[in-house]
């Protein structure tokens, strides 16, 4: 579908590539497959991938020096300059949420080494990031109704096609420039 014109507040911008993709979840869809709802090992690791490698990236000089805020130079590279992908911090908050969901599994997430009151500022904080996020992104595919004899009424469906950003390209630039 192409790409936009690349901004220069954005050092991942040229990465940017759109697709269309097919979601497939609704409430009664099987997601017995999906690696990103099971509870075990091979989800954390899932989600570790999501969000832990690629959340540090280096950038050069002149691309730092086009950020709207400036960043750190890099301690192991310091002709180099620290920046994080939003993306990737969003989907820390999400997983925070996830495994807050889960307390018989993730017992440890309840205290993670920050106080009570820490604790509540990072869970709204990674509620508010995800809210603002997904207004930001604004996506107005539509979603359909279907009809549920177990119900008896019609119910909203997460089925359709959705037009996203092309997920490998953001991860190819990240490992490109993994801090």
């Amino acid at each position: 579908m192409g790409s936009l014109p690349y901004s220069p507040t954005a050092p991942a911008e040229s990465a940017i590539e759109y697709e269309t993709v097919m979601f497939e979840t609704n409430l009664r869809a099987d997601q017995s497959k999906n690696i990103y709802l099971e509870l075990t090992d091979e989800g954390d690791a899932a989600w570790d991938e999501l969000t832990e490698a690629y959340s540090t990236s280096l950038i050069s000089p002149l691309s730092a020096s086009r950020l709207p805020h400036p960043t750190a130079l890099s301690p192991s590279q310091p002709s180099k300059y620290l920046v994080g992908l939003s993306v990737f911090h969003q989907l820390h908050c999400l997983s925070r949420i996830r495994r807050l969901l889960h307390p018989e599994r993730y017992p440890w997430q309840l205290a993670a080494n920050l106080s009570a009151a820490e604790t509540k500022v990072h869970d709204e904080h990674c509620v508010d990031l995800i809210r603002q996020s997904l207004m930001c992104a604004g996506d107005v595919s539509p979603i359909h109704w279907e009809w549920d004899e177990g119900v008896g009424m019609a119910l909203p469906s997460a089925k359709g096609k959705h037009t996203c950003r092309r997920w490998e390209g953001i991860t190819q630039w990240a490992k490109d420039h993994n801090a």
